[in-house]
């Protein structure tokens, strides 16, 4: 598998990326800048997030909640999930998300 970097943004200090396939990370970017950019720089990590390739990432406005926490995972299939990144960490790997819309919401 060659790695690649389909859609990324920043959050906070943080950029939630996800590469060719079904996985969602976010980086600490200040890890990242003293540490080069390795494996280590990666804070959490939502291996499986989508049943097909990851296309769209977004967060839901922080008006919406007191803080920039809902992240919205869209793949290929149509399908979407809704994971609450307050929960997504290397010890936490709740891949099921909180909400998942399947099924070509805008075909």
């Amino acid at each position: 598998k060659i790695p690649a970097c389909r859609n990324s943004m920043f959050v906070s200090n943080n950029i939630i990326c996800c590469s060719v396939g079904t996985d969602v990370c976010g980086l600490d970017v200040n890890r990242a800048c003293s540490l080069g950019g390795n494996e280590d720089s990666i804070v959490w990590r939502l291996s499986d997030a989508m049943n097909k390739n990851v296309q769209a990432l977004h967060v839901l406005p922080q008006e919406a909640f007191t803080g920039p926490s809902v992240l919205c995972v869209g793949d290929e299939n149509g399908a979407i999930k809704l994971f609450d990144i307050r929960q997504c960490s290397n010890n936490n790997n709740n891949n099921n998300g909180i909400v998942f819309f399947h099924h070509y919401c805008c075909s």
